[in-house]
């Protein structure tokens, strides 16, 4: 694992909150009896609040107003990547592990809220402009109007068949997916060639017992015996029964949200404003070249003063033809028309 991506790891487990113990651990371990025997739609609705972000989290007014999720919501059809730098392609790797590939859908995806009439959002009215540029709204628009995914999640009901290694799979799509969209958008704003924790993605899987934490990355690979990969790591593990246990869950859970709403939330910002200006900068100097495009165009039908040898031209000095009153019409003469 690169060091930027273990400290990133370390900062994620090892911070200490000093806060009281969550409420929400104690509302999990007593709700996970009743929970076991749903379905993964109604464990979801049951659970999914208490394991993450509530309602009351997202509508307040506090730091954590500025995110928001969406459930059961389809990522973009081009979000995967296509190939890497290798030849190799992502697809043909994920049919070899877990067969056909289908657009990645997380049960539950955690981002940042877009500006709107009635919310204002993670970002500024400035900054949701240079986001609406192409080729940012593109890269963007990963999951409808949730703004740059962190966190994903995927649910399993052991007793409808489900199961950790389905949830995993699914996942590392989910990963890949974000992981790449976030690359893309760093790489056209501007930065050469981005560290692996600034594009790294976290993700659970939940079943009817336990949940894993999942750290996702780019490996960028630096030759045949490296190639350029995807990389999923399980990070951490909890029994939801054991009060405890979802004790310390629920302190790496305010970990992953602290860095969401700190250094992540940052890079963003700044690749933002480095694209805007990249863009002011592009207008400029096309405006400056279309301006001395014109000039030269206007300065090419500027009749130039007659030089002094067309000035000393017999046939500028020729008398002009004078039309016959007569109506006999003009008569030739020796010397020209008169």
């Amino acid at each position: 694992m690169p060091d930027d991506l273990a400290e990133l790891k370390a900062q994620i487990l090892d911070t200490s909150r000093d806060r009281p113990p969550s409420p929400r651990a104690r509302k999990i371990s007593a709700l996970w009896r009743k929970t076991r025997d749903l379905t993964e739609e109604d464990a979801i609705v049951r659970l999914a609040d208490h394991m993450v972000l509530g309602e009351d989290d997202i509508s307040s007014e506090g730091p954590n107003s500025i995110l928001d999720c969406t459930k059961n919501r389809d990522f973009a059809k081009d979000s995967f990547p296509v190939q890497d730098v290798m030849g190799d392609t992502i697809g043909q790797q994920a049919r070899r592990d877990a067969g056909p590939l289908s657009t990645p859908r997380p049960d539950v995806t955690y981002g940042y809220a877009q500006r709107s009439a009635f919310c204002d959002g993670a970002f500024t009215k400035a900054e949701e402009e240079a986001l609406s540029i192409k080729p940012l709204c593109d890269i963007v628009n990963l999951c409808g109007s949730l703004r740059f995914p962190f966190l994903t999640v995927q649910w399993k009901s052991l007793l409808y068949g489900g199961n950790q290694e389905q949830a995993r799979i699914q996942g590392s799509k989910d990963g890949v997916a974000a992981v790449h969209s976030l690359y893309r958008f760093l790489r056209e704003t501007g930065t050469e060639t981005p560290q692996p924790s600034d594009t790294a993605h976290l993700s659970l899987t939940v079943d009817s017992d336990i949940v894993y934490i999942y750290l996702h990355w780019r490996n960028e690979g630096d030759g045949l015996d490296n190639p350029q990969s995807w990389e999923m790591d399980e990070i951490f593990a909890a029994m939801l029964g054991q009060e405890s246990q979802m004790v310390e869950f629920r302190r790496k859970i305010h970990n992953v949200l602290d860095f969401a709403l700190g250094r992540r939330l940052r890079m963003l910002k700044k690749a933002i404003a480095r694209f805007a200006q990249l863009k002011k900068t592009s207008a400029t100097h096309e405006g400056c070249f279309s301006s001395t495009c014109r000039t030269k165009r206007r300065a090419a039908f500027v009749t130039p003063p007659p030089s002094q040898e067309s000035e000393l031209s017999p046939s500028l000095g020729r008398k002009r033809r004078r039309i016959d009153r007569t109506g006999s019409g003009p008569s030739l003469r020796p010397g020209g028309f008169s």
